[in-house]
């Protein structure tokens, strides 16, 4: 009796031991944010595609209603994508509409808070696309240019190529069109940023080398340069002072919230990235792991078209999930 305890024990003890291997070893599930609009739930496949190019596993969160069905949706993911569509309700940073071109998702504003709100409490890693980028900032205290074009003299969204240029398809990221540089107010060798001239971008400047935030070019086509703190995560991740990016927005952060530390800027000084310094725990040292990364334009369509420039940043996310 004594020896058929001691086996169900053991056996017991495997289990456990095969179960917590089967855990340890699993791939990390990345939870994305969907769009919610006319009775559908929706995402692009590039936000998926990127994931798994990446090595995790995508889980697409259907929206949630309340702070429980938050916490229920990011218990069973290691960390949040939180991804583009409509802009955020001005009301959530304390303005009213400023025109038409304003298009708010309410619904989907009170899911998308709730998840990040969720996460931000679990302390979960979190990569912040577009809508993403904004609505995180605007959570940690932080506003919103509401219409680059009307606010700060952006180009819109008709018309011809950007600058002229007609963009820059997948594999050329690293090569600089002729005659951006000098459009856009920025003298660049090799495509690097000169000393100091991030620093230089302290705030947007009207009308100074005016860029289409909203390109009229395909998603996996990169029309414009941002420029990169070299002290970042960010640039620890692609190892580049400057790199050029997509664009599919006509809002952006303009007050950064609480802890929110700007990392990159286009030429007109609109904030294309930032890093959350997680405020300082009793008896912990202050961090900056880049744990919490927002960027402003598209990286997954990017990947998913073939070009591996910003699969480090999804690599990353899955890193820190494990």
């Amino acid at each position: 009796m004594l020896a058929f305890r001691q086996i169900r024990i053991v056996g017991a003890m495997l289990l456990l031991l095969v179960l917590g291997g089967c855990q340890a070893g699993r791939e990390p599930v990345i939870g994305i944010s969907s769009c919610w609009n006319g009775g559908r739930v929706s995402l692009d496949d590039a936000y998926p595609a990127a994931v798994r190019a990446a090595g995790g596993v995508p889980m697409i969160l259907p929206p949630v209603h309340s702070a429980e069905e938050a916490s229920e949706a990011l218990a069973g993911v290691d960390a949040l994508i939180l991804s583009g569509g409509e802009d955020v309700a001005p009301a959530r940073y304390g303005e009213a509409v400023l025109n038409p071109t304003v298009e708010v998702n309410a619904p989907r504003d009170t899911s998308d808070f709730l998840l990040a709100a969720e996460a931000l409490q679990r302390e979960m890693p979190i990569l912040g696309i577009c809508r993403g980028s904004q609505l995180l900032n605007v959570l940690l205290g932080g506003s919103l240019y509401q219409d680059l074009p009307s606010q700060i003299g952006s180009l819109p969204r008709q018309g011809g190529d950007l600058q002229g240029q007609g963009g820059v398809s997948p594999g050329q990221i690293g090569s600089l069109p002729d005659g951006v540089s000098q459009e856009q107010g920025w003298t660049l060798l090799d495509g690097v940023l000169p000393d100091g001239a991030l620093q230089g971008l302290g705030g947007v400047s009207p009308g100074q080398g005016a860029i289409r935030h909203f390109q009229t070019e395909s998603d996996s086509v990169a029309t414009h340069w941002i420029y990169i703190d070299p002290d970042s995560h960010l640039h620890a991740l692609l190892g580049r002072d400057s790199v050029m990016v997509n664009s599919f927005h006509h809002q952006a952060v303009k007050n950064p919230g609480t802890g929110v530390r700007v990392v990159a800027r286009s030429a007109d000084g609109v904030i294309e990235a930032w890093e959350w310094l997680a405020p300082q725990r009793k008896g912990k040292r202050q961090q900056r792991d880049g744990s919490i990364l927002c960027v402003q334009f598209h990286p997954e369509c990017l990947v998913d078209a073939g070009d591996p420039t910003f699969l480090p940043l999804f690599q990353d996310l899955i890193a820190k999930s494990r």
